[in-house]
């Protein structure tokens, strides 16, 4: 994906457990093979829909992390974004009732380091 100029390549998982640091090498991979191929850099997003198989409001819970301290330790490190699907979902809800901007979900994703933070989009 490109946008504002920069380069971005994604990762979806969905998966029973957390997001596993397997899907952020992976993410990364795609990056680095992107780097060599088209001597450009570019930043990884990894969407996790982690616990798919629980109701969103079970998830992100202290035993159920959608990303674990490690996952987001080492995407900090390496500049990825960690989008969580349940976050996204509820960001993508307020843009289809007009209350924010497709612009304003992008910059969440793309300027993250770590895990987007999309607190800011749901104050009413």
């Amino acid at each position: 994906m490109e946008w504002r100029g920069a380069v971005f390549l994604a990762e979806c998982k969905g998966v029973a457990k957390s997001v596993s640091l397997a899907h952020l090498r992976q993410v990364q991979d795609y990056v680095l093979k992107y780097e060599e191929d088209e001597g450009a850099a570019g930043k990884g997003i990894l969407f996790g829909n982690a616990w798919r198989d629980l109701p969103p409001n079970e998830r992100n819970t202290n035993d159920r992390p959608v990303f674990p301290k490690n996952v987001i330790e080492r995407a900090q490190q390496f500049g990825v974004s960690l989008v969580s699907s349940v976050d996204l979902f509820y960001a993508i809800s307020r843009f289809l009732n007009g209350e924010i901007r497709a612009d304003e979900i992008l910059d969440v994703v793309t300027n993250a380091n770590g895990v987007a933070d999309f607190r800011p989009l749901m104050v009413i």
